[in-house]
């Protein structure tokens, strides 16, 4: 995935793509994502497109392909959409996108067709009895399992799946994993009286925590309002994207809270940089639930998306360190061993190696990597502190780079490993990963880029 760039004083975003929370799209490569459980949101961007192309596939469990949506965002209003087994060109099915570069696009199966909204907007519902070919709906109510981005597709950054969508009932405390996952809101402004977004934070005990409230209007001049961080003299501030109809996505990155809007960054607010001291503390809290309260009047509807993969012990995954970096979410709350262990395996899943450390002493005791380490001379580093860390790992040219919450803790080079086959161990394609159950500080994963 792609590193959002750095933020001037940690309060203002660049209007950058918000990369980092969906998955890297690889063209052609079919990947998991049912649509049975799950909706798909992709983040488009027409800015340097030719072909303004938007270009999917679906497939069933097997991976048998069934059918193909296709569209040009320029010209879907006028010359309408494929879809493979129930449009025809002659009697073209349009619809309107809503307007801009960047746009957020969310495919939805529903009972008999299926619905596609534009950032927040629904902009088609299609009813497979209405389609042109009667096959249709033979062909669409497959379950399909697997989808492909296509090489015709020139405006899809990344995807993410995401979960159904959830209406809003004020004061009304729901879970939510904010240290895994992303919230997403559906904000509208078009009869607000007051344009106010306002929700609380709860720790795992449902013990009250935090709150973000703001007002759509005025946040760009007076600032927002994070308890236990903010301070109305210092007033934080963000520019919110063109409304009145937003998608608003929350992730509680590390060290930070990031909004995003429509697809693109707009705040992310670091704790260490907060006018109160005590911010970093209060966050450092796990944040488990969530409620939108009455003062609010712009929330309409919430969701989930999957921001890290949760760990499976002992289970191989694949990771191309060849091609992507590989980001592990840890904490030692609670933890005996303090222990961060991995394994890596070829193409062929074969084992070829182990990382390991206690996150406790490894500045003093060393780390292991098997085929290159050796206890009587120990290879050190210092970690990040913190109970919450983001350890980000990657495979070099000449060796292993290991940042903590961003910073680079070690640049590990394989000439000046003690043990002499050090390189040949990693000449090998590391094609997989497992996290073992030595382990007992890793709580998910995803794969991404090396931090600049």
């Amino acid at each position: 995935m792609l590193r959002v760039a750095a933020v001037v004083l940690g309060l203002f975003a660049a209007m950058t793509l918000s990369s980092e929370v969906f998955e890297d799209r690889k063209t052609n490569e079919i990947f998991a994502l049912d649509l049975v459980s799950n909706d798909v949101e992709f983040l488009t961007d027409t800015t340097n497109s030719a072909n303004k192309g938007f270009y999917l596939y679906f497939y069933d469990a097997n991976k048998n392909y069934k059918s193909t949506l296709g569209f040009t965002l320029t010209k879907v209003q006028n010359d309408g959409f494929y879809l493979n087994g129930c449009t025809d060109s002659s009697k073209p099915a349009k619809f309107t996108p809503c307007p801009g570069n960047v746009r957020v696009l969310t495919l939805s199966m529903i009972k008999d067709g299926f619905e596609l909204r534009c950032n927040s907007d629904l902009v088609l519902h299609y009813d497979y009895s209405h389609a042109a070919k009667s096959g249709c709906g033979g062909v669409l109510t497959t379950p399909f399992k697997y989808l492909s981005i296509r090489n015709y597709d020139d405006v899809t950054k990344g995807w993410r799946a995401v979960s159904g969508v959830h209406h809003r009932y004020s004061n009304v405390v729901f879970a939510h994993d904010l240290e895994m996952d992303l919230i997403e809101f559906s904000t509208d402004t078009t009869s607000s009286v007051k344009q106010q977004f306002y929700i609380f934070f709860y720790d795992a005990n449902k013990n009250y925590k935090s709150t973000l409230g703001f007002n759509f209007n005025t946040v760009k001049d007076s600032g927002f309002y994070l308890n236990g961080c903010t301070d109305s003299s210092k007033p934080a501030k963000f520019t919110p994207c063109d409304g009145p109809k937003r998608l608003l996505s929350l992730r509680k990155g590390p060290g930070a809270l990031q909004v995003y809007c429509n697809g693109r960054e707009i705040l992310n607010y670091k704790y260490s940089e907060a006018a109160k001291q005590g911010c970093s503390s209060v966050f450092n809290t796990q944040m488990k639930y969530l409620s939108v309260r009455s003062h609010d009047d712009t929330i309409k509807t919430y969701r989930s998306a999957q921001v890290y993969k949760r760990r499976s012990t002992d289970a191989v995954f694949a990771l191309d360190l060849e091609k992507d970096a590989v980001e592990f979410l840890t904490d030692t709350t609670g933890s005996t061993k303090q222990a961060f262990y991995i394994f890596f395996y070829d193409a062929n899943k074969s084992y070829k190696s182990t990382l390991g450390f206690n996150l406790n002493s490894v500045q003093s005791s060393g780390f292991y990597l098997n085929g290159c380490t050796d206890s009587g001379r120990p290879a050190k580093f210092t970690p990040c502190s913190g109970s919450r860390r983001v350890l980000t790992l990657a495979k070099t040219g000449n060796g292993l780079k290991l940042w903590c919450n961003g910073d680079l803790v070690l640049d590990y080079s394989y000439s000046k490993a003690v043990k002499s086959g050090c390189r040949g161990v990693f000449g090998n394609s590391m094609k997989y990963l497992s996290i073992r159950s030595h382990d007992d500080v890793t709580k998910g994963w995803k794969a991404t880029h090396p931090p600049n």
